[in-house]
């Protein structure tokens, strides 16, 4: 058995950190194409606390993943996009059934009163 030795600097990789990170991106997507922005949201800020912590510069062997990754983003924005207008369409329904909703809820309760009481 040989002796362990030290690595160098340079040999580290982190692969594994961008492997994940294109993980939660690819997550992150699903999560919005299904509406659970609350979800959605949380992979987000597990991503930024993921990159933070990469070097400022990723490494040459990092170049697929971040290639997917990009294509992956894209398509992230784009999905945002059709929610944000969709939850935009919501609340545009909700302000215009307000009104009525509001007479409903102030409209005096009618009761009958028959022979069962």
């Amino acid at each position: 058995m040989g002796e362990a030795r030290e690595r160098d600097p340079a040999e580290v990789t982190f692969q594994p950190a961008y492997e994940r990170l294109l993980e939660l991106a690819e997550r992150r997507l699903e999560l919005l194409e299904t509406g659970r922005l609350d979800d959605a949201v949380a992979a987000g800020e597990e991503q930024q606390r993921l990159l933070a912590a990469l070097p400022e510069r990723a490494p040459a062997e990092a170049a697929p993943l971040l290639e997917r990754l990009e294509v992956v983003l894209r398509r992230t924005a784009e999905q945002a996009e059709v929610s944000l207008r969709r939850t935009a369409h919501d609340l545009n329904a909700l302000r215009r059934a307000r009104p009525a909703l509001m007479a409903y809820v102030a409209a005096p309760e009618q009761r009958s009163v028959d022979r069962t009481g």
